[in-house]
């Protein structure tokens, strides 16, 4: 049966981030993620999580400066002192959380250096930053975004992905294999992510192309989950979608997924 993690950056935004553990829980999640930290974990957030008993998955590791158009510097050779400060301080950061996962941006293409330029730094600096990672168990994640979604990425395809991934060679360094990315960039998402299988560490899942939930467009959840089965994939599954109202609203596609006992305890309480 499929493991779904709420991801508390994108759901549960009805609430203040300090709750969203417990409303999480609430609705049946046992396990959570989310993109960014901008600040160190916050002391309620990290004691919610652990009074509630939820494993804390991934999250992203610094990208740089959004604002000013970056989205990583793994690809960036004249970024890589800031690199490894975002890498270290993400280290620290996850192992607070009790963290399994650390995703790492590439960055996007850069007009100072050639594809292979970018690629031969990103293959350098993940090598680099999982040889840190294995230090404390903590496995580093690479994920490919389709150009419709992120224009200019460095990282485009899947094949590119698994490419450096490859190179690396760490068992401390995965693909991030989102189905919203991979069904934009190419489709035959089933028979990609088998092949990929060996290489994949986490998976996130929204509806393509809208990245509400999952219960409309392109991606048939239940079959898609039920592939996941069937391939031995026995790791959570990040919801990272936006809501089309609230979280609670447009959580009906994942009853049968959720955890009966967190649910039945909450009807208890109201």
């Amino acid at each position: 049966m499929p493991k779904l993690a709420a991801n508390l950056s994108t759901l549960f935004a009805e609430f203040p981030m300090e709750d969203r553990p417990s409303a999480a829980a609430d609705a049946g999640f046992e396990a959570v993620e989310m993109r960014f930290l901008d600040a160190e974990p916050d002391v309620r957030f990290l004691e919610d999580i652990k009074a509630r008993e939820l494993e804390f998955v991934m999250f992203n590791a610094s990208p740089g400066n959004i604002a000013q158009g970056e989205l990583g510097l793994a690809s960036l050779p004249q970024e890589r002192e800031r690199f490894e400060k975002s890498i270290h301080r993400g280290i620290e950061w996850a192992n607070r959380l009790g963290a399994s996962f650390l995703h790492v941006l590439a960055g996007k293409r850069s007009e100072h250096q050639t594809e292979t330029q970018q690629r031969d730094a990103a293959i350098k600096a993940y090598a680099w930053a999982a040889e840190q990672a294995e230090k404390t168990g903590l496995t580093l994640l690479v994920e490919p975004m389709a150009p419709i979604a992120v224009a200019d990425y460095s990282i485009p395809s899947l094949e590119s992905a698994l490419r450096i991934v490859r190179e690396v060679n760490s068992a401390h360094f995965k693909v991030l294999f989102d189905f919203y990315h991979m069904q934009l960039a190419g489709g035959d998402i089933i028979g990609r992510f088998t092949e990929a299988r060996p290489w994949i560490g986490h998976v996130q899942i929204a509806a393509a192309p809208s990245r509400g939930e999952p219960d409309t467009g392109e991606l048939n959840v239940d079959f898609v989950l039920g592939e996941l089965d069937r391939a031995g994939y026995s790791g959570w599954v990040g919801c990272e979608y936006s809501p089309r109202t609230t979280t609670l609203a447009g959580l009906s596609w994942a009853d049968k997924y959720l955890s009966k006992e967190a649910l039945l305890k909450n009807s208890q309480t109201e």
